[in-house]
């Protein structure tokens, strides 16, 4: 599973900060949907949505298990307060 980068320096506030970290997410998911690990997880949560006939039901349903994922597998940590 990929590791979260560390940062050495503090961002900048408001719609630059907010730029910035935009930009890094991105960065972030396209280098992480080459990831075997994160592509198999994706995968099984699609393959448990193929039964609904709306794209509504489908994307909720894709929404809902990524998320059920997350709770139950990602532990938080709380961002130091010098960072």
């Amino acid at each position: 599973m990929p590791k979260y980068i560390e940062h050495s320096q503090a961002l900048a506030g408001g719609n630059a900060g907010t730029r910035y970290v935009l930009s890094h997410m991105a960065r972030l998911a396209v280098r992480d949907s080459k990831d075997n690990v994160v592509r198999t997880i994706a995968a099984q949560i699609r393959r448990n949505c193929k039964t609904f006939k709306t794209l509504e039901e489908k994307e909720y349903c894709e929404l809902f298990a990524a998320y059920k994922y997350v709770s139950d597998n990602v532990k938080y940590i709380y961002d130091p307060a010098d960072r």
